[in-house]
């Protein structure tokens, strides 16, 4: 390896910033596998850092396993690691069908209660990856600036700077929108249920990803309305070719609910020309498309991926996003950019929650406007990154052979498709019974199918005891 330049932490912790470079450097082959890694003092000499710096960047590498340390002989690229095919491409049946939910639900949120459990399956980031702090400083200082808004009603389209502040950032990913368009919601999942009541009524046909978010089941079930099911690839996303098929009679579908980047629960991430060609058709067949942001964030690669409503020219995409991924699951703040369908986003939030607490949300843009928010963005990213790699070759190391794992650039799933004989749900109840929290491939859809699935969070507590887990249900696989 060369000398190098000094490195830039970005405000971070520097040990961390020198163990990306390395794990940059050989993961792009640039240092091969086996081959031997610098002195921990020559290490020191090329990035002008401490001795105990390239000390804790070693061992941090070493604890993720991409190196290795061997006596005697200094620290080496770890061979290379064993890697899994992706899952096939979903197959549902072409038909609508009402949601019912399965007694699965209940036992799955009964579990999402306890403290007692390791929660492979549930999809909470991990509270070591937010900024907790400042945002509890920030929420103080808040509350004394503006005590008179505890004694008051708010707007409920939520504070102007709030909203002004998501409006400047949507330029950045391509969207052009002013303040007055957002509607700031309570979380993600408040934007998706009022732009779905905004678009639709009961005994309508929503189209959906297969597999995808159970909590757009419940929402299409408690509304009356059926489900469409989609075929989806793994890493591509949802299908043009059979979404254009399924919808070319005239209402037969009467919207889309989707989540282009990092889907719940694949991980799937949809090409930016699929994006363009699904806008240009929905509008063109007049079906509104209810977009999940929320996970648009965190992605791994290059950039931000433009969201479907970067190509929203007659305001056909109803954006919806939140905070609750990147920084404050607590705060419950989201928001809706709804287009032409924003006054009926408006006046169903004020018939139903009336307006979103503004404290919490003044807090958010302070946060933001400072400088705060893409800083953690950035770390939350490498973390994230880190521990998708640890998640994969944890399944490898463990689970059967036949075993097929998704490889998401972003987001907090993976998807586990196991051999055709496991069966999912009996290893979450074993699972559950030694207080280990799996998430079934049934629970993602309206027929039954991916009995022999899982998702998988890799943003929860990375830890042994985290990966012990693993190793235990690789195991329960293994039996079954």
């Amino acid at each position: 390896m060369k000398t190098m330049t000094p490195l830039d932490s970005d405000g971070g912790l520097l040990y961390e910033t020198l163990a990306a470079r390395l794990s940059e450097a050989i993961d792009s082959g640039r240092v091969k596998a086996g081959e031997r890694l610098p002195s921990v003092r020559t290490l020191s000499r090329q990035y002008s850092v401490s001795i105990a710096t390239a000390v804790q960047a070693y061992r941090h590498l070493e604890d993720r396993r991409v190196i290795e340390a061997r006596p005697k002989s200094g620290y080496f690229a770890a061979p290379p690691k064993p890697s899994l095919p992706e899952p096939r491409e979903s197959k549902p049946p072409q038909s609508a069908r009402y949601v019912q939910t399965s007694p699965l639900f209940v036992e799955y949120f009964k579990c999402l209660d306890r403290t007692d459990i390791v929660p492979l399956g549930a999809l909470r980031p991990d509270p070591v990856l937010l900024p907790t702090r400042r945002l509890a400083s920030l929420l103080s200082t808040a509350a004394r600036r503006h005590a008179d808004l505890a004694a008051s009603y708010s707007p409920s389209a939520g504070t102007e700077r709030l909203r002004r502040v998501i409006a400047r950032r949507g330029l950045d990913y391509g969207c052009r929108f002013d303040a007055d368009d957002v509607v700031i919601t309570d979380g993600c999942v408040d934007a998706l249920n009022l732009s779905l009541r905004a678009v639709a009524r009961a005994g309508d046909t929503i189209a959906l990803e297969s597999p995808t978010y159970f909590t757009m089941l419940q929402m299409i079930e408690s509304l009356g309305m059926k489900a469409f099911e989609i075929p989806t690839n793994p890493r591509t996303g949802l299908s043009l070719e059979a979404f254009e098929f399924a919808t070319r009679k005239k209402g037969t579908v009467k919207a889309l609910m989707i989540t282009p980047s990092f889907t719940n629960p694949t991980g799937a991430l949809m090409p930016g020309a699929n994006r363009k060609a699904l806008a240009e058709l929905c509008e063109k067949r007049g079906i509104p498309i209810i977009e999940d942001d929320v996970y648009a964030d965190t992605w791994f690669g290059e950039a931000r991926p433009l969201p479907i409503k970067a190509w929203d020219r007659t305001g056909n995409v109803l954006l919806c996003s939140s905070f609750s991924k990147t920084i404050a699951p607590g705060f419950r703040v989201g928001w809706s950019v709804a287009g032409r369908y924003r006054d009926a986003v408006q006046v169903l939030k004020r018939i139903g929650s009336i307006f979103t607490p503004p404290i919490p949300q003044l807090a958010l843009a302070e946060y933001v406007e400072t400088g705060g928010f893409d800083h953690h963005l950035r770390k939350l990213r490498r973390s994230l990154a880190e521990r998708q790699q640890q998640l994969a070759q944890a399944v490898a190391e463990s689970f059967p052979e036949g075993t097929r794992l998704s490889r998401p650039m972003g987001g907090y799933v993976t998807w586990v498709e196991l051999p055709a004989r496991c069966d999912a749900v009996a290893l979450f109840r074993r699972a559950r019974d030694e207080a280990i929290l799996l998430a079934p491939g049934p629970l993602f859809t309206t027929t039954g199918r991916f009995r022999n699935a899982l998702r998988f969070n890799y943003g929860t507590l990375w830890s042994r005891t985290t990966e012990q887990a693993i190793a235990r249900v690789g195991r329960m696989a293994h039996e079954s």
